[in-house]
């Protein structure tokens, strides 16, 4: 995969491939879209070319970029640093891009995609799991901005409510696409970067990306998601055996005893 893809060893695919002993193929590619799964990106192949009749396991964490959630995370930052640096110096013309409210019609796409990309998976290896992991909570709520997330209350509000959409729609695909849904979602709702553990980043003041891309998860958050998605491999009703062959992980990343993410078991 092209280094601007920005896979680590410690991402959460590369952990549960390790926990398992998989030969992993990933595929992962930050700031992909539902588009370059199903179809090259420049010089990327599809990221679902990797999945093939030997596949015995295909995790997915994908959608969000169709609907600039992440990258919303960015646009505000940069909103609020403009707003800031306003109150001290002479006016000037923003240069970040706009916090984007999807449309009806972005969601709806975006839920079609992804049946169709489950849809196309099962087909590719009929053999294997296929399951979606939940984006973690990025934000806290409402009211409990921190300096960790420096952007507006209104901003974090129109991002609070693409990934409660975003999950709702993966939860739908996942229950009519015979796949397990990991809700990192939820068990990340007291790991935000404003919670004394968390498992995402944020945008710190001065942070120099030694631990990862500000908005993105952090090593911690990494070993969550991996552990969450084992705990139920075993776990599920549709139990996931370990001494399969391989694994694909076609993303944009056992639990504590506590704190196990919870996951929609197909329909």
């Amino acid at each position: 995969m092209a280094t601007r893809c920005g896979q680590s060893a410690n991402n959460y695919p590369s952990l549960l491939a390790k926990k398992f002993g998989l030969a992993l193929i990933d595929h992962s590619c930050s700031g992909a879209t539902t588009e370059h799964i199903l179809g090259p990106w420049g010089d990327i192949p599809p990221q679902i070319s990797g999945v093939n009749a030997a596949t015995r396991l295909v995790t997915l964490t994908i959608g969000g970029n169709d609907l600039t959630y992440v990258g919303n995370l960015f646009n505000a930052t940069c909103q609020q640093d403009h707003r800031r640096r306003q109150q001290t110096a002479v006016s000037t013309v923003s240069p970040c891009n706009p916090v984007r409210v999807p449309t009806e019609a972005d969601y709806q796409r975006d839920e079609v995609q992804l049946g169709r990309i489950a849809q196309r998976i099962h087909q590719l290896a009929p053999r294997a799991k296929l399951v979606f992991v939940q984006y973690l909570q990025p934000l806290p709520a409402t009211g409990k901005l921190c300096a960790d997330t420096p952007i507006s209350e209104s901003d974090a509000e129109i991002i609070r409510t693409i990934g409660r959409r975003l999950s709702e729609i993966i939860d739908r695909v996942g229950r009519t696409n015979n796949a397990l849904v990991v809700e990192m979602d939820k068990s990340s709702a007291a790991h935000t970067p404003c919670d004394a553990d968390p498992w995402m980043i944020g945008s710190p003041k001065g942070y120099d990306g030694r631990n990862g891309l500000q908005w993105h998860l952090n090593l911690a958050g990494m070993k969550a998601t991996a552990d969450g998605i084992a705990y139920w491999l075993a776990n599920a009703p549709a139990t996931f055996s370990p001494a399969q062959p391989s694994a694909t992980s076609t993303d944009q990343a056992v639990p504590p005893p506590n704190d196990p993410a919870v996951p929609t078991p197909p329909a």
